[in-house]
C-alpha cells in the first residue's frame, strides 16, 4: 500500500520558528511544498514513497511510487485487446479490495456519488455479500440557512441497491474555521477539516479502517484540465478538445499564444498559474528571489527522461503520483484519518493497479466517446447499473465553488461556504492585515486587501482558496508564535 509520510517523520534540527519562503511561495500558488520542505525552515519530512535506511551513518534511500523502470518492467503480452485490459483491471482492483478488506478489523467506506468510490463499494459488497458495510459521506451546512449541499441523495440510492448503511456527515463552516492553526502545516483548503469530520464520525461507529477512491483521476485521466493538455500536444487526440479545456481562465484566454512546454500549462490540481506567472504582485522581494512553482516543475519533469511535451500523457501521470497524491491527496486523508485513529486503504493506489495502468495504451483511457474515465466505467459496468454511474463531481466543490453547477445532472443553487469570508470579515481582515505575520512583511498589503475588498461586494462572493490559504498561513503562524 501507499500512504503519506509527511508530518511523521522530521530531520534536521531546528526548533527555532523560521518560515521557509520557498515553501510559503508553493503553499500559497499550488496548496504545498515541495521535495520534502515543510513550512519551517531547515525541517524536512521524510517524503512519501520513501524511506530510512539506518545504517553506521544515517541514510535515506530512495523508492518512488512512481517509479519508471517497474512500469517498462511490466509484461503486457496476455494483453491483446481492450476487452483484456479491461478484465485485467476489473480482476486486479477486486483482489486489491479484497485484500484491502483482509483481516480482523471493521471496514467501512468513505462514498461520495462519484464513480471511484462507487465501484469500491459494489466490489465489497460482491466479495462479501453477507457483510453489514458501512459508509460516510460528507455534506456541507450551508453557513447560512443550515441547509445541506452535497451528493447525500445520489449516496442514498446507491447505498439501497449495495445494500449498506450511511452516515451524512455534516461539514460546518464553524469546523473549517477552527481548522485554521490547529495540525502542524497551514491546512491549504477544506479538505483536512472534513476528512477529520469523517474520521470521527467513522470512529465513532466502531470503524477502524476505511476504503478511499484517491487515485482513480489520476490514473484513468479523469481531470478536463489534463485532456486538454492531451488535445493540446498530441494530435491524433485533437478531438478532446470538444469538451475538455483548462481549468484556467489565464490559459483559455491565451488562445493566440503558443506554449510549447508542459509546464507553461500544467503545474497539478490546485495550483494557480496566474500566480505563479505574477508572484512579484504578491510577495516580497525576499520570497521572489526563490525559484516559482513553475521552474520547479520543470525541473521533476527533466528527470524522467520523456520528451517533453510529446510524452505528455505519461508525464502528467508521474507528476501527480510524485505531487498531488502524496502531498494534496494522501497527506489531507491518511494524516487526519490516522490523528482520530483510523487507518484508511486506498485500492486503486496499489502497485499492481499502477503499473498495470500506466502501460495501458492511452487509445483505451480516452475515446472519441468523450467521457472522462470511460476505461473504468467499462470495468465498472460489470457491477454498476448505468443509472447509477453519476458524472465526476469533485470532491468537496458542493462546499465551495459554483462553477461546476451549471452543466452538472446534480444541481445546487449555491456553494455552502459561498459567504465564509464575508460573514467572518472583521476577524479574517484584522489577522490578515495585522496579525503577527504582519511583521515579516511577506506579503504586499495591495494584493490583500484586492482580495479582502472582493468579499466586501454581496455580487462578488465566492470562496477565494488564494485568500483561504493566506488566513489559515496567518492564523497558523499566530498560534504556534504565541504557544
Amino acid at each position: 500500500m501507499f500512504s503519506s509520510t509527511a508530518d511523521s517523520i522530521f530531520y534536521q534540527s531546528s526548533i527555532k520558528l523560521k518560515i521557509n519562503k520557498k515553501a510559503l511561495s508553493e503553499y500559497i500558488v499550488g496548496g504545498c511544498a515541495l521535495e520534502g520542505r515543510t513550512i519551517y525552515k531547515n525541517i524536512k519530512y521524510l517524503e512519501p514513497g520513501n524511506y530510512l535506511e539506518f545504517t553506521s551513518s544515517l541514510k535515506i534511500k530512495e523508492k518512488r511510487f512512481a517509479n519508471v523502470t517497474d512500469f517498462l518492467n511490466y509484461d503486457t503480452s496476455s494483453l491483446k485487446s481492450k476487452d483484456d485490459y479491461i478484465n485485467k483491471i476489473y480482476n486486479t482492483l477486486k483482489n486489491n479490495v479484497k485484500y484491502s478488506i483482509h483481516g480482523d478489523k471493521t471496514v467501512g467506506v468513505y462514498l461520495s456519488s462519484g464513480l471511484d468510490s462507487t465501484l469500491i463499494l459494489a466490489l465489497y459488497r460482491y466479495l462479501y455479500p453477507n457483510s453489514k458495510i458501512k459508509t460516510f459521506t460528507a455534506s456541507f451546512e450551508n453557513i447560512k440557512n443550515k441547509k445541506l449541499t452535497g451528493e447525500q441523495n445520489e449516496v442514498k440510492k446507491i447505498c439501497n441497491y449495495f445494500n449498506a448503511s450511511n452516515k451524512i456527515v455534516r461539514v460546518k463552516s464553524k469546523d473549517l474555521i477552527k481548522s485554521l492553526g490547529e495540525f502542524s502545516q497551514p491546512p491549504c483548503d477544506i479538505l483536512e477539516a472534513t476528512y477529520t469530520a469523517l474520521a470521527k464520525e467513522a470512529k465513532k461507529s466502531n470503524v477502524e479502517v476505511i476504503l478511499s477512491g484517491e487515485g482513480s483521476d489520476e490514473m484513468f485521466f479523469g481531470y478536463d484540465h489534463n485532456l486538454a493538455l492531451i488535445s493540446y500536444f498530441k494530435k491524433e487526440f485533437k478531438f478532446l478538445n470538444k469538451k475538455f479545456k483548462f481549468r484556467n481562465k489565464l490559459i483559455n484566454n491565451s488562445a493566440k499564444k503558443k506554449f510549447n512546454k508542459i509546464e507553461d500549462l500544467f503545474l497539478f490540481g490546485g495550483a494557480n498559474i496566474e500566480l505563479d506567472k505574477n508572484r512579484k504582485e504578491i510577495f516580497n522581494n525576499s520570497i521572489t528571489k526563490t525559484d516559482s512553482l513553475k521552474k520547479t516543475i520543470s525541473k521533476m519533469i527533466k528527470k524522467y527522461n520523456f520528451k517533453n511535451p510529446i510524452d505528455v500523457d505519461k508525464i502528467i501521470v508521474l507528476l501527480d503520483y510524485h505531487i498531488k497524491l502524496p502531498e494534496l491527496l494522501l497527506r489531507r486523508a491518511d494524516y487526519h484519518g490516522m490523528h482520530e485513529g483510523v487507518e484508511m486503504r486506498f485500492p486503486f493506489l496499489n502497485k499492481n493497479l499502477k503499473d498495470l495502468l500506466y502501460v495501458t495504451p492511452l487509445k483505451y483511457k480516452v475515446d472519441k466517446s468523450l467521457i472522462a474515465k470511460n476505461l473504468l466505467r467499462k470495468v465498472a459496468s460489470k457491477l454498476i447499473p448505468n443509472h447509477l454511474m453519476f458524472e465526476k463531481l469533485p470532491f468537496a466543490v458542493p462546499g465551495v465553488t459554483a462553477e461546476y453547477f451549471k452543466k452538472s445532472q446534480i444541481k445546487f443553487k449555491e456553494a455552502a461556504f459561498k459567504n465564509i469570508f464575508n460573514l467572518n470579515l472583521k476577524y479574517m481582515k484584522k489577522i490578515i492585515l495585522y496579525g503577527l505575520h504582519s511583521k515579516l512583511k511577506f506579503f504586499k498589503k495591495d494584493f490583500l486587501k484586492k482580495l479582502i475588498k472582493k468579499q466586501e461586494n454581496g455580487k462578488n462572493y465566492k470562496f477565494d482558496t488564494t485568500l483561504w490559504r493566506i488566513w489559515s498561513f496567518a492564523t497558523w503562524y499566530e498560534n504556534k508564535v504565541k504557544n
